[in-house]
């Protein structure tokens, strides 16, 4: 049984108890340190508030000013400061610096100049959350955004050119999350065959590109995130959820470290 939730608030999507992409990840380095992130409470950082808001600007744009408000030019010290700020803050809404907020507002204007990440965003649905079964296995996934055939996930980044992301691919295991995306929405019952990534940097000139990672890509993510699935499944039935290997193992330098180095 699968369900598609439109709407879902973020901290319920990620109160559920269910395998995840991020799940995936941290069970590929190890374990324990999976076992350890389900002891701990889900703590915001700041990259990750940006990061929100950047989604709220870019896909829900109507909502942003509901949620978000730039920080006052107010000395907090001040008694009238103290009074503003106490007002802000009752106000419910998110306080962003207004650095942060152009930074925000530069990125929603680059992303909707961009005729084609326009048109991808011109029909579909934000923030869908999956609720479904992979191999046995409660899982869940959010789509950034959907429309039938397409799931469109919105990244920031420093270098948005080919090869700057797909660094960022190969390092933050975004191949993983896009066959995880597919087979999640393909299990829901959704149609959904194509990934892309709409990428835009964080710095003037706030440049826009629409990534599709190649079949043989997406099928390395698939192998990662099986083999992650298979050792959750494991370690879960011997109720054991090892970290690193206990034993002296030989180490060789990075292939780009020695060529650096040649």
């Amino acid at each position: 049984m699968s369900d598609i939730l439109y709407g879902l608030p973020a901290e319920q999507y990620f109160a559920a108890d269910r395998i995840n992409n991020s799940s995936l990840k941290l069970i590929n380095k190890s374990p324990l340190h999976y076992q350890a992130s389900t002891e701990q409470d889900r703590e915001e950082t700041k990259a990750m508030l940006i990061g929100s808001a950047v989604h709220t600007a870019v896909l829900e744009p109507s909502t942003l000013l509901d949620r978000y408000i730039v920080a006052p030019q107010a000395d907090r010290r001040t008694k009238e400061g103290k009074a503003i700020w106490s007002d802000l803050e009752a106000s419910g809404k998110i306080v962003l610096s207004q650095t942060d907020f152009e930074m925000i507002d530069a990125i929603q204007s680059a992303v909707f100049a961009h005729e084609n990440a326009f048109k991808l965003l011109a029909k579909g649905h934000p923030e869908i959350s999956l609720f479904t079964e992979i191999d046995g296995v409660p899982a869940k996934a959010r789509m950034d955004w959907y429309r039938p055939g397409i799931i469109l996930d919105l990244k920031t980044t420093e270098d948005a050119s080919p090869s700057g992301f797909a660094r960022s691919c190969a390092t933050y295991g975004y191949a993983q999350q896009a066959a995880w995306y597919l087979d999640c929405a393909e299990a829901s019952g959704l149609e959904a065959h194509t990934f892309i990534f709409l990428v835009v940097e964080k710095s003037a000139p706030y440049a826009v590109a629409l990534y599709e990672l190649t079949p043989e890509s997406l099928e390395f993510g698939r192998a990662q995130y099986q083999r992650a699935l298979n050792l959750y499944k494991q370690c879960k039935k011997d109720d054991d959820w090892p970290g690193y290997s206990s034993q002296i193992e030989q180490l060789s330098l990075p292939a780009w470290a020695m060529r650096e180095a040649a």
